[in-house]
């Protein structure tokens, strides 16, 4: 996020080497036909009937909308700017939560059908597993290679705000370049909202739009908390 970006350090270099060698044990293969969600926020908006005083009505996205759009894709958190990949996630809640809307806002919402096998590198790990920060001793090759893997999930799950720097995605992006070098077809990681899981998808055509679109409106927001201090 700091130093380099476009060249490697060696330490960075090291880094992902051990990564690309460990990955291959993390490898998921999602079947053709498999069923995703994705969602934008925002809708489109059908005309109401000014004469008999019916107000318009929320439409949704089109089904080419509901896909990013190729040169003009965002900074996301496996996407560098101008290259585009599809994200998508395994419940409805899930991919909804994860565009943070606000109280009232509509959002679209498609269900998506891969095309094909895609190998993809499992990033989640297991939720009960703890996140150890200090050790009395150095760990062992297995303990400290869990404890990375814990800390990549975290980082692909973590969510980043809109007023976030975009260096806050460098590190992400790198690793997922890292594995799309190796013919990865995408990443699963956990969400922080709604319980299921994300996929990142590097090839938007991986997976096609089911039927049509819908409109939700968002009329709660679950909130947790606990006191740290």
């Amino acid at each position: 996020m700091r130093c380099w970006r476009y060249a490697r350090s060696k330490p960075v270099v090291g880094f992902l080497d051990a990564v690309r060698a460990t990955c291959q044990e993390r490898t998921e293969v999602v079947p053709a036909g498999s069923c995703f969600f994705r969602a934008r926020a925002g809708c489109e908006w059908r005309p109401g009937d000014v004469d008999v005083g019916l107000p318009e009505k929320p439409l949704a996205y089109s089904v080419d909308q509901m896909k990013p759009p190729g040169e003009w894709a965002v900074e996301g958190r496996v996407n560098p700017k101008g290259i585009p990949c599809l994200y998508v996630a395994s419940e409805e809640k899930t991919v909804i939560s994860e565009v943070r809307p606000w109280i009232g806002e509509y959002v679209s919402v498609a269900r998506l059908r891969t095309v094909r096998s895609l190998k993809v590198v499992n990033c989640t790990g297991d939720e009960k597993e703890r996140r150890v920060l200090l050790y009395a001793k150095p760990p062992s090759p297995d303990e400290l290679k869990r404890a990375v893997w814990h800390e990549i999930d975290l980082a692909f799950a973590k969510p980043v705000e809109r007023t976030d720097c975009f260096a806050s995605y460098a590190p992400t992006q790198v690793l997922a370049e890292a594995f799309r070098e190796i013919d990865f077809d995408g990443i699963a990681y956990r969400s922080n909202f709604g319980g299921g899981y994300n996929v990142a998808f590097f090839d938007l055509n991986a997976a096609e739009v089911v039927g049509q679109p819908w409109v939700v409106r968002v009329s709660t927001l679950d909130v947790g908390f606990e006191r740290v201090s």
